[in-house]
C-alpha cells in the first residue's frame, strides 16, 4: 500500500511539474520598455507616428513595461499598472489602475481610454520579427492587435 501511495504521489508530482513547464518564457519582453507603433482594428491599420506624438506633446505616450507579473507604463497623460498572467502564449491583463490626471487634449491616432481597454482585453502575446504583438479585442468585441517596438 505504501508503494502505491508513493507511486501515486510521484505521478502527481511529475504531472504538476509538466504543467508548470508549459508556461512560456517571457524573458524576451520582461524588463524592457515597449513603445506602441501600430494598432490594427476594424480592418484598419493605424500607424502611431512618434514624431507627430512628440509635436502634440505626447513623447512618452503608449509605453508598456512587463516586470514581475505586473504591466506598467504611460497612456497619454496618465501612468498605469495592472497584474498580468501568462500561460504558453496566452496573456491576461487584469483591470488597469491609473492616475487620474486630466488632459486637455489627446492624440488623434488613439485615445488613452481605448488604449487601456485594448490592453485589458489582451488574449495572446507573441514576439514576431523583434516586435511585441498583443492580440486583443476592441470595445465592440472585434479582433484587434497592438504592435510595439522595443526601446
Amino acid at each position: 500500500m505504501k508503494y502505491v501511495f508513493a507511486l501515486a504521489m510521484g505521478i502527481l508530482l511529475a504531472l504538476t511539474t509538466l504543467g508548470c513547464a508549459a508556461k512560456a518564457d517571457y524573458s524576451e519582453i520582461a524588463s524592457k520598455e515597449w513603445r506602441l507603433i501600430e494598432v490594427k482594428q476594424d480592418g484598419k491599420e493605424v500607424k502611431i507616428d512618434r514624431k507627430t506624438l512628440e509635436s502634440e506633446g505626447f513623447e512618452n505616450a503608449f509605453v508598456v513595461v512587463f516586470e514581475n507579473d505586473r504591466i506598467s507604463g504611460v497612456g497619454t497623460a496618465n501612468r498605469f499598472f495592472a497584474p498580468y498572467e501568462t500561460n504558453a502564449n496566452a496573456i491576461r491583463i487584469s483591470p488597469i489602475a491609473s492616475t487620474r490626471a486630466a488632459s486637455v487634449k489627446e492624440p488623434k491616432a488613439l485615445k488613452e481610454r481605448e488604449f487601456f481597454s485594448l490592453l485589458q482585453n489582451a488574449r495572446q502575446c507573441v514576439i514576431n520579427a523583434g516586435k511585441l504583438e498583443i492580440l486583443t479585442k476592441n470595445g465592440a468585441g472585434k479582433k484587434a492587435e497592438l504592435i510595439f517596438e522595443g526601446i
